[in-house]
């Protein structure tokens, strides 16, 4: 009896350790299974959110910057506002990089950049964006009231970010000496149109003027003397008169006392001149008609 229930439990533990093989080799044999299930369902689901966020991405890479251009007409510079789109990430770098060697859309752009200068940095702290050049950044014979306003395109492109509002140029790291912008931070002085940089606002060309002449004008970005002159077709001088430009301001208004001439043509000169430098500025020239007293 005891040699039979020996074998009997014999045979019990023998089928369970079969079984227990058997169970271990099936769960083995589906492991793969699993695997290749659930990474065949993973690679289903996600590949399209992956395709989306791709194709989001891509939407997003493209951006726009707002440039600003020196144009010229009827030989007055003047700022033009253009709106390029670019996938560059780096913008503001990119933005200089453009107002120098962009391709402008409007007729009228004068290159007045050096096409081999580049942007050595751009550094902005606390809202004071430096810009560092890689050499002088005009082309040679480039007027001061071109260069002037040449810069200040470069800082109204800059201020369209809203975490910059001051800039200032170096070259090589060192102050760039070439405007009177060399030691103070230029900010945007206004919205930019399409006009030129010194205009008169009261008087049109040819129109009929009487004594005492008082003109009203603006000058952009500017500080010096503004000097007004009235002359006769011949050239003779019948009157001048001044006005000073503080920083930031941007009115004058010049009042003339003259005798009114035998000719009836004249011409009305507007001169300007930088405080630090005295270079010529903006300059404007209107042709006007003398009134007569009649009887």
């Amino acid at each position: 009896m005891l040699n039979v229930k020996n074998k009997s439990i014999t045979k019990i533990v023998s089928v369970i350790v079969v079984f227990s093989f058997l169970v271990t080799l099936g769960v083995w044999f589906k492991t793969p299974s699993y695997a290749a299930s659930n990474q065949q369902t993973w690679t289903f689901t996600l590949k399209p959110a992956d395709t989306t966020r791709e194709a989001s991405a891509q939407a997003q890479a493209v951006n726009y910057l707002t440039v600003y251009y020196v144009a010229m007409r009827a030989g007055q510079p003047y700022l033009v506002r253009e709106v390029h789109p670019t996938t560059r990430k780096v913008l503001d770098w990119f933005a200089v990089d453009e107002v120098i060697h962009g391709q402008p859309r409007t007729s009228g752009v004068e290159r007045v950049f050096n096409q081999e200068v580049w942007v050595n940095s751009i550094v902005t702290v606390q809202g004071r964006t430096t810009v560092d050049f890689t050499d002088y950044p005009f082309r040679t014979g480039v007027s001061w009231e071109v260069r002037e306003l040449a810069l200040q395109g470069i800082v109204n492109t800059l201020t369209e970010f809203p975490q910059i509002q001051r800039v200032r140029f170096t070259v090589k790291g060192s102050p760039y000496f070439g405007t009177s912008y060399w030691e103070r931070d230029l900010s945007r002085v206004r919205t930019v149109k399409q006009g030129p940089a010194l205009e008169i606002t009261n008087l049109e060309p040819w129109d009929w003027i009487r004594p005492p002449l008082v003109l009203r004008g603006k000058v952009l970005d500017f500080t010096g003397l503004v000097r007004v002159s009235l002359h006769t077709t011949d050239g003779t001088r019948l009157a001048e008169g001044y006005a000073w430009m503080d920083e930031g301001k941007t009115n004058f208004q010049v009042r003339i006392n003259y005798q009114t001439p035998k000719s009836w043509t004249g011409t009305v000169r507007v001169r300007t001149f930088d405080a630090r430098t005295w270079e010529a500025g903006p300059s404007l020239d209107v042709p006007v008609l003398f009134a007569r007293e009649t009887k």
